[in-house]
């Protein structure tokens, strides 16, 4: 090859790296400066296992029932279930009055219990049990003899609406006794036996003096039941 030719073949190679140079400058230019698209992930949603979606509400309707079962009872209870308030000394009297037990349950249509013994006892004294503030007869009182052993029965009857000061011996008992289907709290010593039962729309407060036997004031309150 002549010396010519070897000078052009050297330009053609140098042009060929020249270019080939440039071409990767230009693939360089592209690869830094060509803008990427670049993927976020949206954010994943919280979600709520169906069985605690199922519990949450299921827990809700529980408490919708229960609160409102609960206020039906108390609504529906309320009158008969009424508050007992509690009455001092100062707040009551007690009365004298012509009327026995047992008048008071014919006349007044009242379901009280009494030991009917008028016909044949020695002695008998009634009272009644009144409000200072409004004169309201709140409960009744009779003291009667047992004529068989000269021993002097009370008998307090106060309506279930009202605790009396005065009666506040009556908790002290010791004994509990059923008759006729009625519990009967009592205690008895030498001097003395107390017993106190709910009936009807009242409490009774019965008082035994001097008892034959330790059990002597449950016969009388058999009787009264009877």
């Amino acid at each position: 090859m002549s010396k010519e030719k070897k000078f052009h073949q050297l330009i053609e190679d140098l042009d060929q790296e020249e270019k080939k140079a440039a071409w990767e400058k230009i693939k360089e230019s592209e690869t830094v400066y060509e803008p990427q698209s670049v993927f976020f992930p949206a954010p994943k949603k919280k979600r709520i296992a169906v069985w605690k979606k199922a519990l949450a509400t299921g827990a809700l309707s529980v408490l919708i029932v229960g609160v409102g079962a609960f206020v039906g009872v108390k609504y529906f209870l309320k009158d008969d279930q009424p508050t007992t308030r509690y009455y001092d000394a100062s707040m009551y009297e007690t009365q004298k009055t012509s009327i026995t037990l047992r008048q008071r349950a014919e006349q007044e249509n009242k379901k009280l219990l009494f030991l009917d013994w008028y016909d044949v006892t020695d002695f008998y004294m009634d009272q009644i049990y009144t409000l200072n503030d409004s004169n309201q007869i709140i409960g009744y009182y009779e003291q009667i003899v047992d004529i068989n052993t000269g021993s002097l029965v009370e008998i307090n009857i106060v309506n279930k609406a009202y605790q009396l000061q005065s009666l506040e011996n009556y908790d002290k008992t010791t004994e509990i006794s059923i008759i006729n289907s009625v519990q009967v709290d009592w205690k008895s010593t030498k001097t003395n036996s107390r017993a106190k039962f709910s009936y009807g729309d009242y409490n009774y407060y019965v008082m035994l003096e001097y008892p034959m036997e330790d059990d002597s004031i449950l016969d009388l309150i058999e009787e009264m039941l009877s």
